[in-house]
């Protein structure tokens, strides 16, 4: 029988603690080499699509992305349009808000100045921000 069994419980749970530590920090890691290996290989993917020309193409970052109005818009349409640039974000984020962007001023081409035309718009823009957003989840 030990004379001194709180000592030996103390110093598994000091063990097990210290085990426990190491192992966060070593599985953070992981995950964090990890994560960066799968951003790394999604714009390597997208490079390859848009290299064999399997998804539109992408405009390199220009000091403004937007497309060139053909149309004089309603001020209010001309405000929300600016909002549709995609030009200074990342290729994988550029990717999603082109959809978003060449959806807006088709819909401002053909829809009429009115209020419903902004409304219609500004629920583009919420539905751009959220898919642009669900980029950067995890």
């Amino acid at each position: 029988m030990d004379r001194f069994p709180i000592i030996y419980t103390f110093g598994s749970i000091l063990d097990y603690g210290i085990g426990l530590l190491v192992g966060v920090l070593i599985g953070g890691a992981v995950v964090w080499a990890w994560t960066r290996f799968c951003n790394w290989l999604d714009i390597q993917t997208l490079k390859a699509l848009h290299k064999a020309e399997l998804i539109p193409p992408v405009p390199e970052p220009e000091d403004d992305a937007t497309p060139v109005a053909t149309a004089t818009y309603h001020p209010s349409v001309d405000h929300l349009l600016q909002f549709f640039s995609f030009g200074h974000l990342p290729l994988q984020k550029a990717v999603v808000s082109k959809q978003f962007s060449d959806l807006a001023y088709m819909l401002a081409d053909i829809l009429p100045g009115n209020p419903e035309t902004t409304v219609a718009l500004r629920k583009l823009l919420e539905a751009k921000d959220a898919a642009v957003r669900s980029t950067f989840s995890k």
